[in-house]
């Protein structure tokens, strides 16, 4: 399958990864994830990112250890006290092991209780992708498959430095990067506008403004299983499976003029001022999970 042919670029064997995925819930994204949901194995990077919520880094980690057959060596451990700058947002942790394949494997550690709060944390909406042992799933795919994002430009302050790269690496493939949806035409006819001529265009309604609260699962975007005859919906949400472990909601971020639907201030989604947030997708409803994150300084 195209899933095994994309791990096998990293590892000897992809179903022994996909079982220590699969123990500790964790997920591949990044670029790896972009490169499947395209097709295009000219975007693999050299790297493949997994991420791991919290409470399962320590037990990923000393799973990859511990394998014999996949044979990896810890190359280094990045921690966010110590290299805040190196660290993408929303890691608390990166341990990355050298393969035999002559690639890598990192690891990050969320700083929340979900796997997906850093994936969804990401500057450029093309890259808010993930994919399990089961399923694989993309949150703006009307943009994405037409090799679309949106991004605000990345600032050149070191704490930036992983979504300038994010930003240069899509451009680079092809990507049409803007700042707003409506700066596509055909978004821009479709866009709800208000009589304060101060406020954005908005397009809430495809699931396609940056300040919209937004979660895996919902009508803006593709979540999909690899084989529904090994795993179904009812299997996947009994196991607590993604995307009904612990998700994630999100908005993007923005330094825009408030939209004419006000969704920064009014999401039923997501609470004014946050950029994410874990939450338990319960049938086809979000139900927030109240629990106190105490967030590194980004």
């Amino acid at each position: 399958s195209e899933r095994n042919n994309l791990l096998e670029h990293y590892v000897p064997s992809s179903d022994t990864l996909c079982a220590h995925l699969e123990e500790t819930r964790a997920v591949i994204g990044g670029f790896a994830a972009l490169s499947f949901l395209l097709r295009d194995s000219s975007m693999r990077p050299p790297t493949l990112e997994i991420y791991v919520a919290s409470p399962h880094a320590n037990h990923l980690i000393q799973l990859l250890e511990d394998d014999i057959e996949m044979d990896l060596d810890i190359q280094h451990v990045l921690n966010r006290r110590s290299h805040s700058a190196s660290l993408p947002c929303h890691v608390r942790r990166a341990t990355t092991f050298l393969t035999t394949r002559g690639r890598s494997i990192t690891i990050y550690t969320s700083v929340s209780d979900s796997a997906l709060d850093p994936i969804a944390a990401r500057q450029c909406s093309a890259l808010i992708n993930w994919i399990s042992p089961f399923i694989f799933a993309c949150a703006y795919p009307t943009l994405t498959f037409q090799r679309r994002s949106l991004a605000r430009a990345p600032s050149k302050t070191p704490l930036d430095i992983s979504s300038q790269s994010d930003y240069t690496s899509l451009l680079r493939h092809g990507f049409d990067i803007r700042a707003e949806p409506s700066a596509w035409r055909e978004y821009e006819r479709r866009a709800y506008t208000s009589q304060h001529t101060w406020r954005q265009p908005c397009v809430r309604d495809l699931f396609l403004c940056p300040e919209q609260g937004r979660y895996f699962g919902d009508p803006g975007s593709l979540v999909t299983m690899f084989d529904l005859t090994a795993m179904d919906v009812d299997n996947l949400r009994r196991r607590r499976e993604h995307p009904y472990a612990i998700s994630v909601a999100w908005r993007l971020p923005s330094s825009r003029r408030p939209c004419a639907s006000a969704c920064g201030t009014y999401d039923p989604i997501l609470p004014e001022g946050l950029r994410t947030f874990p939450v338990i997708l319960v049938e086809n409803t979000l139900r927030l999970r109240t629990v106190y994150l105490s967030y590194p300084s980004m």
